[in-house]
């Protein structure tokens, strides 16, 4: 869309929605390994990506500004990079970031070689981007997420033991005690103690952002009372006034019509779709690791910051690079 020189133009705005990239605890009980157990006096619920799901998200950041953007006649700038707190989503935004930035011309290159597909300042542009952490784009924090790190023996598995143990009760259970905190001290990503496998990502975090979103409350399983848990209405309606928020922000060099990226994960991407499209989940379909949808909000130029009613329009839906289908869908397995 073509930006026009009055105050009131229409401005277009993209969002990029991606589910994080394929997850080292998953991977390791695929093996037969339990890296829950092995991490346990460390953070149990905040598994890494594997090395291949770092090439995911590459692949994801190359391809949407050296292909996909401009094969949709879009502006390939990606003016900001939202991230769930969690460490696979953070890694994730931060892999993009690099793929995308691999498109840059060399610092001493004085014509472009080919490899250079953007025709803007790129190289001001990704220099500026870091990874902004949002608490609104978090896992669910329900009781199937406390059961795949906090009961003992668990490997990760979402919703671990639920015939076994149909009630968490934090008196007859045991369970890691992290589990009775409130959830905002678990979500603390600044706290996580640093390892040297996390030197890039630690290199792309905007530490000085403060979060403009939140959970919405203060969920924690609460030992000795009933636990306050986050229900499947709560998360799709924060996960969507995320977006309609982050969806307003300012882009770096005064153009209004930007792209931006959410990391997020399996359950609220899914179910975000619902929330902006008033289709079905399975509309959508089960995310795999690294699926992206694209969303298009079209607006008279406004200081408002109430999008509450937005309007948003899918332009892409559940895809990803290594699959042909653009609505892609699995049938087995977890999705967070």
């Amino acid at each position: 869309m073509t930006k026009t020189d009055t105050n009131n133009h229409r401005r277009s705005r993209i969002v990029v929605v991606v589910r994080h990239g394929e997850r080292l605890d998953y991977d390791q009980r695929a093996a037969g390994k339990n890296w829950v157990e092995v991490n346990r006096n460390k953070r149990p619920w905040d598994p890494p990506l594997t090395e291949n799901g770092l090439d995911q998200a590459h692949q994801l950041g190359t391809a949407l500004v050296g292909r996909i953007l401009k094969d949709m006649n879009l502006n390939p700038k990606i003016a900001a990079v939202y991230s769930s707190p969690f460490l696979r989503c953070r890694q994730t935004a931060a892999s993009i970031i690099q793929g995308a930035s691999s498109l840059l011309p060399s610092e001493n290159s004085d014509t472009n070689d080919g490899n250079s597909v953007v025709d803007y300042d790129q190289k001001t542009i990704a220099n500026q981007l870091k990874v902004k952490v949002e608490i609104g784009l978090a896992e669910s924090i329900n009781e199937n997420w406390y059961r795949s790190w906090c009961i003992n023996g668990t490997d990760g598995t979402w919703g671990y033991k639920r015939k076994e143990i149909p009630d968490l009760d934090p008196d007859k259970v045991s369970m890691d005690p992290r589990a009775l905190q409130p959830v905002a001290k678990l979500l603390d990503w600044k706290k996580r103690p640093t390892d040297a496998a996390d030197g890039i990502v630690n290199e792309m975090m905007d530490n000085n952002y403060q979060s403009r979103t939140s959970l919405g409350g203060s969920y924690s399983l609460a030992g000795g009372n009933r636990p306050n848990l986050e229900s499947f209405r709560t998360q799709r309606d924060r996960m969507a006034k995320t977006m309609n928020l982050l969806s307003d922000g300012h882009s770096l060099d005064g153009n209004d019509d930007e792209t931006i990226v959410l990391c997020s994960h399996g359950g609220p991407v899914t179910h975000l779709y619902e929330s902006l499209t008033g289709n079905n989940w399975t509309e959508h379909g089960e995310g795999r690791y690294c699926c992206f949808s694209m969303y298009q909000k079209e607006e008279e130029g406004s200081t408002s910051d109430d999008n509450d009613g937005s309007k948003w329009t899918p332009l892409v839906v559940n895809r990803v690079l290594w699959d042909s289908n653009t609505n892609s869908t699995i049938t087995t397995g977890s999705n967070r």
